[in-house]
């Protein structure tokens, strides 16, 4: 029964309000992957070469 009620939870959270929080959720990935590609190209270029 438990699991009955979360399901039923989950099931309105997610028909309700999916169209907000998957553009919300879609920025944010491309907000963390992009701030991961910065970090590696700034240290590709600063880093000395160790030739």
């Amino acid at each position: 029964m438990n699991s009955e009620m979360v399901q039923a939870v989950l099931d309105i959270i997610f028909s309700k309000f999916m169209l907000y929080l998957a553009p919300m959720v879609f920025m944010l990935m491309a907000v963390l992957f992009s701030d991961r590609v910065i970090e590696i190209v700034y240290k590709a270029i600063t880093e000395k070469r160790r030739w």
